[in-house]
């Protein structure tokens, strides 16, 4: 998975058009493929990083593209719209509005301030290129994230059942963004279908300081049988990264669940700190 910053016209009303289409289908010179985030910037007058979207199709004919000539500003002449030659064409679907949770946290005035943007954003750029600025994008999205898991999950809530709310949501959101930048398989058995793919806790939810929570550090890409065996301490790794499990899971289970003794995964030095916790807390 590779995240994009990519500048839209300023003659084209990309809020108008998200709101009554649902989606955005785009020509693209660049290696934007399904699965690929794509921050959207919009120029004057908004001038700022307005939409998180995720690339859901990346092989578009020009007759599967949707008309979009209602949603410029300034009508475009059949010779404007020729010359506009692209290798491809994508399909974005708008994941967060950031424009109307923000303030000016995106804008193109507080970029140029913090030395993360010129006096102008253009074109189409891979963010791992602008490391300061993915970084900092992350954070102000890290921010939303929390203040929308807390609004999600009052107080009094259930244990298990903020639990599960939050699972659902934090894994699904950043976090599991953060953790397939790194890796796009369960780092157990393989699985790649990434709609299948859970980003999982090491260190639980509810024991983390509001640091842990996001750190991509504290997580494990797992496929949906091996998220269950983690979770519920069935199994855990040691420093090496080799599985250790749990006197209670039988041999035929083992077997259905698909997990060997000889199974072994890469953990970082800040990985081990969170694995020691879910060794000593976690593992039955």
């Amino acid at each position: 998975m590779t995240v994009w910053l990519k500048s839209a016209i300023s003659d084209f009303d990309v809020s108008s058009a998200i709101e009554e289409v649902g989606y955005i289908d785009w020509g693209t010179n660049h290696h934007i493929f399904a699965g690929d985030i794509v921050y959207i910037y919009m120029g004057r007058p908004t001038q700022k990083i307005s939409y998180k979207t995720e690339c859901v199709k990346d092989d578009l004919t020009e007759k599967e593209l949707t008309d979009y000539s209602q949603f410029y500003r300034v009508p475009l002449s059949s010779s404007a719209v020729s010359n506009r030659v692209s290798k491809k064409y994508i399909r974005l679907k708008p994941l967060i509005n950031l424009e109307s949770c923000l303030g000016e946290e995106l804008s193109l005035n507080e970029l140029v301030a913090k030395g993360m943007a010129k006096s102008y954003v253009r074109d189409t750029r891979k963010l791992e290129n602008k490391p300061d600025l993915l970084k900092y994008i992350y954070e102000v999205e890290e921010k939303l994230e929390m203040d929308s898991i807390d609004s999600l999950v009052p107080k009094g809530t259930p244990t298990t059942v903020a639990e599960r709310i939050v699972k659902t949501r934090v894994g699904q959101g950043l976090f599991k963004q953060k953790l397939l930048l790194e890796s796009q398989e369960c780092c157990i058995c393989g699985l790649t279908d990434m709609s299948l793919l859970i980003a999982s806790h090491i260190k639980p939810w509810k024991d983390c300081t509001s640091n842990e929570r996001l750190d991509k550090h504290n997580g494990l890409l797992l496929c949906p049988a091996h998220d269950a065996l983690f979770d519920k301490g069935y199994i855990t790794f040691n420093n090496n990264g080799k599985v250790v499990i749990s006197s209670r899971l039988d041999e035929t289970t083992k077997r259905l669940m698909n997990i060997e003794s000889s199974s072994k995964i890469k953990l970082s030095k800040n990985n081990k700190k969170y694995m020691a916790f879910h060794r000593s807390k976690i593992f039955k």
